[in-house]
């Protein structure tokens, strides 16, 4: 089974989903320039990893709270990760599942989904 198609998808909606945290976190930092750079995580390629990876660094040092570093820091991590997967390679995610808290990547995913309007309100995460 090609895990290609699933994994990207994965990989886009828990990116979109860091960015909605990232933007609703509270007002103890710049939420303007926290807002700014996440506006500009959708327009990074679904499939360019590092890119990604990259960019939720740099987010993750906007972030204003120590928590939402650490939890866009780890997701940042896991992205570069995903840059060594073998799409092609039947038993590539599951090494990473093994070696990555999935899911904590879909919990922090989920928390950051219901916080999205209060800090950045005017930020369009679709796709």
């Amino acid at each position: 089974m090609n895990m290609r198609k699933p994994l990207v998808l994965l990989a886009s909606s828990l990116l979109a989903l860091g960015c909605l945290t990232a933007c609703s976190s509270d007002n103890s930092g710049s939420t303007e320039k926290f807002c700014a750079k996440a506006a500009t995580l959708k327009d990074i390629d679904d499939e360019d990893f590092a890119k990604q990876a990259d960019a939720l660094q740099e987010l993750a040092k906007l972030a204003p709270e120590k928590q939402l570093r650490e939890d866009i820091s780890y997701m940042a991590d896991a992205w570069k990760e995903m840059t060594k997967l073998d799409f092609d390679d039947p038993d590539s995610f599951q090494k990473f599942a093994e070696k990555w808290d999935t899911d904590r990547i879909e919990a922090i995913g989920d928390s950051m989904e219901g916080k999205m309007g209060n800090l950045c309100p005017d930020v369009d995460f679709s796709n």
